[in-house]
């Protein structure tokens, strides 16, 4: 006989390689999220859930090709950190590991419409601005802020 599971919680952990890309003046790229998704119309940074067998790297790239056009070499891409996030309560809840990557890119992303509805070429003080507002997902201005510290260390963007 089966157990019932009412007073189990649901939780799950997921990793989700992420990528800030800046542009030749040092503002990042951000995406909104179409209207059909978890969580539609808050800004995120471009990424999305690892596949079996994919390394970060490699996902990180691959979700940034799928979800702006840009292809980017994922020995090119450069490590900050990594940092995790928890959505929903002690009964149901996902924690977001995230693999966060930063790179540079030319042009203007070609987005896939039922993933992002809008983009935009911000500063970390715009951003800063929009997480404060709750228009973000959480955690975009920290590792924004983190990925433009690294960028600096490794001369991405000038001092």
């Amino acid at each position: 006989m089966r157990e019932k599971r009412a007073n189990r919680s649901r939780t799950r952990v997921m990793v989700v390689p992420c990528v800030v890309i800046l542009n030749g003046q040092g503002k990042v790229l951000i995406l909104r999220r179409g209207a059909r998704k978890r969580y539609s119309g808050k800004w995120e940074l471009p990424g999305g859930r690892l596949r079996f067998g994919e390394s970060p790297r490699e996902a990180a790239c691959r979700e940034l090709r799928e979800e702006t056009g840009f292809c980017i070499d994922p020995k090119s891409i450069v490590s900050v950190d990594t940092y995790s996030y928890t959505y929903g309560n002690k009964r149901s809840a996902v924690q977001f590991v995230i693999p966060l990557y930063v790179s540079k890119a030319e042009g203007e992303p070609v987005l896939t419409p039922e993933e992002h509805d809008d983009w935009c070429w911000m500063t970390l003080e715009e951003i800063k601005e929009l997480e404060e507002r709750g228009e973000t997902l959480t955690g975009v201005y920290e590792m924004v802020m983190g990925a433009l510290k690294r960028a600096r260390e490794v001369g991405l963007l000038g001092s």
